[in-house]
């Protein structure tokens, strides 16, 4: 580096980046039977508690294969339609993000930020079980505070 670039300091890393784990952001997976678009956004609605979603796509699919990355995943619907999703759902899908994968043909479901308060009671029990593993007595609380920020009229 420092012979192409004299003139700058090179970037070192102090924190080696590794992988954790031999799991991703996200999930791809297939439902047991296919259903229409609406048959299935009607159940997400149901399990995630949610008056509304926004669908991008082709209404007229038959969902077999599913995949999520949870809160902002934009920029994994690519990764997801490679691998035969018919359906990725993620979170704050912007305007031109949308019309960019309906023009590709990547049927989207954004089911928006909040959603993600279905994890709190999962990550509570996660984070208990790492903090066992360094003895520690540190309490790990779920809050009850739901913080949607948009009204649904």
């Amino acid at each position: 580096i420092e012979a192409n670039h004299p003139y700058e300091t090179p970037v070192y890393d102090f924190i080696p980046m590794k992988k954790m784990s031999q799991y991703g952001l996200g999930m791809i997976g297939d439902l047991p039977e296919p259903q229409s678009v609406e048959s299935f956004v009607q159940s997400v609605k149901k399990v995630l508690k949610m008056p509304s979603v926004r669908y991008i796509g082709n209404r007229d699919t038959t969902i077999q294969r599913v995949a999520i990355v949870g809160g902002a995943g934009i920029g994994f619907e690519n990764l997801a339609h490679q691998r035969g999703a018919d359906l990725f759902i993620t979170g704050d899908i912007k305007h031109h993000e949308a019309l960019d994968a309906k023009m590709a043909g990547i049927n989207l479901l954004d089911i928006n930020h909040y959603s993600e308060y279905v994890m709190k009671e999962g990550l509570v029990s996660l984070l208990q079980d790492w903090l066992a593993d360094v003895s520690t007595q540190i309490p790990v609380i779920a809050s009850s505070v739901h913080t949607d920020p948009y009204d649904y009229m």
